[in-house]
C-alpha cells in the first residue's frame, strides 16, 4: 500500500506541473448482474476513493481534438449542403429540351 500510495503521490505532483486537469470517473462492476460501485480501499474513505478514481486529462490536447471534430464537423456540412444545392439545380439537359 505505501508503493501505490507514492506512485499516486508523485502521479497527483507530475499532473499539478504538467497543468493536466484532474477528472473524476465513477467506476462501476461490469459484466452480469448488478453494477455495483468498485471501492479502491478498506475503510472506504472518501480522499481515498477520491484519489484512486481520479485520473487526469491535457487540456491543450482535448482543445486541439476538439477543434479538428468541429472543423471535421463544418467540411463535412460544407460538402453536404454543396450536394443539396446541386440536386436543386436545373438538368443543363432539360433547360435545352425546354427552349
Amino acid at each position: 500500500m505505501h508503493k501505490l500510495s507514492a506512485i499516486n503521490k508523485l502521479i497527483r505532483t507530475f499532473a499539478e506541473a504538467s497543468d493536466l486537469k484532474k477528472s473524476w470517473t465513477d467506476y462501476h462492476r461490469y459484466g452480469k448482474g448488478p453494477k455495483t460501485k468498485l471501492i479502491f480501499s478498506k475503510t472506504q474513505d472518501s480522499n481515498i476513493e477520491e484519489v484512486y478514481a481520479t485520473h487526469y486529462i491535457n487540456k491543450k490536447r482535448i482543445t486541439e481534438i476538439n477543434l479538428k471534430k468541429h472543423q471535421k464537423n463544418s467540411t463535412e456540412t460544407t460538402v453536404d449542403l454543396n450536394k443539396q444545392w446541386t440536386k436543386l439545380l436545373p438538368d443543363e439537359n432539360k433547360i435545352a429540351t425546354t427552349n
